[in-house]
């Protein structure tokens, strides 16, 4: 529920199409008015590793940043500290997840924890997000989280009108949509 701001488009890997292989649909750097990153990606089908592809989002990301903060201290002649470095999430949204993601949950998030319970920000956290589970689960929309759900994964016209009822800033969105696919 924070503003966003978007940094980047990132390239997509190039397209793979056979059997088992990910088809990226968007991925975009953001950044969160509490100056957090996030690397948003939309899959249009599982990767075998999703967890060790996250990861490498995620590293990526901590040194953007870290190199940003760097530039910034060079650039005000101020000390840099890591303190100046803010959270960044990787979100990872998927038209049809793998094997390892529960049928029962469709947001999966994780963030580093030690087991002696000592408190330190590492920085990065994740977010996994299925959408077949998402339809598979909820047949409501009561929350704005779930129109956007909704909204990334559905073209039925039922699902629209659900959408829009719940939340009729949502017909905006997709007048903009018509709009595109009529260019």
């Amino acid at each position: 529920k924070e503003k966003v701001k978007i940094r980047q488009v990132l390239s997509p890997e190039a397209p793979r199409f056979h059997e088992g292989m990910s088809l990226v649909v968007m991925d975009i750097l953001v950044e969160l008015s509490s100056g957090a990153l996030c690397d948003v990606e939309i899959q249009k089908a599982p990767y075998g590793f999703p967890g060790q592809r996250a990861a490498c989002y995620s590293s990526e990301m901590v040194v953007r940043q870290y190199s940003r903060a760097r530039r910034r201290a060079a650039e005000e002649n101020i000390i840099f500290s890591y303190r100046q470095l803010s959270k960044v999430y990787t979100i990872v949204i998927m038209e049809k997840s793998s094997g390892e993601f529960s049928r029962y949950y469709y947001i999966h998030r994780a963030s580093q924890v030690f087991d002696t319970g000592i408190s330190l920000n590492l920085l990065q956290e994740y977010i996994f997000i299925s959408l077949d589970i998402f339809h598979n689960i909820v047949h409501e929309i009561k929350e704005e989280l779930e129109a956007w759900l909704m909204f990334l994964s559905s073209d039925d016209p039922v699902d629209i009108a659900r959408i829009i009822t719940a939340f009729p800033e949502f017909s905006e969105y997709y007048r903009d949509l018509a709009g595109f696919q009529e260019k």
